[in-house]
């Protein structure tokens, strides 16, 4: 009997050692080693606009500009690998509806915010009214500009009042590829006056000696925050963790001095 308990025991053991040994090949098995291990991060790819000094333009097939710089510090924080373009404007509007990429460098609206989920701001612009000082006119309010022939940029929105005057037919809107020509018609004598952001305008007519032969009146037009977004929906973790490095450098003083690089020349 003690015989038979004692034969009983010993295949006990056997049969757990063999379970046991079956397990760990399971475990060091190469196939089971790559199902555990984490995919690769794929590059999160952004566009920004490749026509709009300083913030955001296309030099030697790269994206530059203070956009460029303030979404590049961010990426950097988060440590995610992240590819960088400079396309037209209208293309990088599509291929954020799309979902093919994000898109920084962007203002609000009503309409784009149906399509696109934002960050919080990483800039705010003033978009300004800009004349001939020979030919200047007073702007106080949307109303002023009846009748005037104004020289605007494709695919840019100036702020819901501006917009819906326009859709109106308050004015007349040229609608150009950017501010260079836009600000050459203006010379040229072709439009009563140029809307375009301060930063960008006053940057222009710094590099064009055109600072005597263009004013921009007191007024500004609308103050607009400028985004980075991405498909309704599709990015909602990322956007978050976008959110809590702008914050970061917002406080640490980041945000001002890549904005004063830009703005103090």
């Amino acid at each position: 009997m003690v015989d038979l308990e004692n034969r009983v025991s010993r295949n006990r053991l056997r049969l757990l050692s063999l379970a046991s040994l079956a397990w760990a090949v399971c475990w060091l098995s190469p196939s089971t080693t790559a199902r555990a291990a984490p995919p690769a991060s794929k590059a999160i790819l952004v566009n920004f606009d490749d026509h709009n000094a300083p913030v955001m333009y296309l030099e030697n097939g790269a994206a530059k500009g203070l956009y460029p710089e303030i979404v590049t510090e961010v990426f950097r924080r988060l440590n995610l690998p992240h590819t960088f373009k400079s396309i037209p404007w209208n293309r990088a509007l599509s291929e954020a509806y799309g979902d093919q990429a994000g898109i920084a460098g962007i203002y609000w609206s009503k309409e784009r915010a149906a399509r696109l989920d934002y960050s919080a701001p990483i800039y705010v612009e003033k978009m300004m009214m800009y004349v001939s000082p020979s030919k200047s006119f007073v702007f106080n309010k949307i109303e002023d500009l009846k009748g005037k022939k104004l020289a605007i940029t494709q695919g840019t929105v100036y702020g819901k009042e501006f917009d819906e005057a326009k859709a109106s037919g308050l004015f007349t809107a040229e609608e150009n590829l950017g501010d260079e020509q836009n600000f050459e018609k203006l010379a040229q004598g072709r439009t009563d006056a140029v809307v375009a952001s301060e930063i960008a305008g006053s940057n222009l007519l710094r590099k064009k000696n055109m600072t005597a032969a263009v004013i921009a009146l007191k007024h500004p037009v609308s103050i607009l925050t400028v985004h980075i977004a991405f498909a309704k929906g599709k990015h909602l973790d990322l956007l978050g963790e976008i959110n809590k490095e702008l914050a970061a450098l917002r406080s640490d003083g980041t945000l001002e001095k890549l904005s004063k690089q830009y703005t103090e020349k």
